[in-house]
């Protein structure tokens, strides 16, 4: 019975099965059936075109599947990686590079602490900062925050 439902799957199968497996991407399974429904869909397209026996037809379905989601998942990964790289999440040190902030009291040339925020942060100023001056931090280096005077 399976053996004869597999001998007589027309396009139509693969399409309502792909359009099965991306109505159930809907309800959120976060990509995984995404890949599936599309290389259904594929097999469907090609199905109507050409007559394909049902062996290759599953073959060309897992072949597709694994890498449609390889593909995706590459791509992903790479795009993944630059958004972390740009992002300033969880990395409060970063998320302060251009801030403005008027400083109360002088600043020396070189090293110093300075309260920012919530906070005493060690900077790094090139010249002499007289207190009441606005200061701008325009880069960080781990936790040191180089500081400049703004005009």
């Amino acid at each position: 019975m399976i053996i004869d439902f597999l001998h007589n799957m027309s396009h139509w199968v693969w399409i309502s099965f792909g359009c099965l497996l991306l109505i159930s991407e809907l309800l959120g399974t976060a990509g995984y059936l995404l890949w599936l429904g599309i290389s259904a869909i594929c097999i469907g397209i090609g199905l109507s075109i050409t007559p394909i026996a049902w062996q290759w037809q599953w073959s060309l379905f897992a072949i597709l599947s694994v890498a449609t989601t390889v593909l995706w998942w590459f791509i992903q990964h790479k795009k993944d990686k630059i958004h972390t790289q740009k992002s300033t999440l969880n990395q409060r040190s970063k998320s302060l590079v251009g801030q403005k902030q008027q400083i109360m009291q002088d600043i020396p040339a070189g090293k110093s602490r300075l309260h920012i925020g919530d906070g005493t942060w060690p900077v790094i100023a090139e010249t002499i900062i007289p207190a009441g001056s606005q200061i701008e931090i325009t880069r960080v280096d781990g936790i040191m925050l180089y500081i400049r005077k703004v005009d």
